[in-house]
């Protein structure tokens, strides 16, 4: 199988999984769920014919959110008779606020399914340290280990959170 095949279907995969994100940021830039649609179909289109260009270690949907947005600017031209909500200085502003917003939701329902993937002992740590907010002191006390174990600890947690979270950003279904 050719390189490009792969990173079709890469892509394929990534826009099946993100598909609904990028109707819902489409939305927001126009306000109708049909023209959405379209604008987010002829997105794929293109983000398929750039599937090579796309680079895996950073996340798909601010890429996306950015070829979807370039299709509400050509979509917007093309209906110039059509009253527009916003001018183009206040939709770049949106969109920009909108593609943050997603990447922001996304990175959050990683974090919770990630968080779900650890062993309970280390999600109550967790929960100690970061909702309870106890010191180092009480941490120790509660988890039995010494301040030194505590601290490693909580970074390979945190450094297996982040991969955790990375792998589902450009994971494919």
């Amino acid at each position: 199988m050719s390189g490009s095949n792969t990173e079709a279907e890469k892509i394929t995969g990534l826009l099946m999984q993100h598909h609904d994100t990028l109707v819902r940021y489409a939305i927001s830039l126009l306000g109708s769920e049909q023209d959405a649609r379209d604008v987010v179909q002829e997105a794929s289109i293109h983000l398929m014919r750039k599937a090579a260009d796309y680079d895996e270690d950073k996340p798909f949907v601010p890429w996306a959110c950015r070829f979807t947005y370039y299709e509400v600017l050509k979509y917007r031209e093309k209906n110039r008779r059509m009253p527009q909500l916003l001018d183009d200085d206040m939709l770049e502003i949106l969109a920009t606020e909108q593609a943050d917003r997603l990447q922001r939701d996304e990175r959050s329902e990683a974090l919770g399914f990630c968080l779900a993937e650890l062993p309970s002992a280390d999600q109550q740590l967790l929960e100690l340290k970061y909702h309870q907010e106890l010191d180092a002191n009480e941490l120790c006390e509660q988890s039995g280990m010494s301040r030194r174990s505590l601290f490693r600890h909580l970074q390979d947690l945190r450094e297996s959170l982040y991969a955790c979270i990375k792998n589902r950003e450009i994971s494919t279904v």
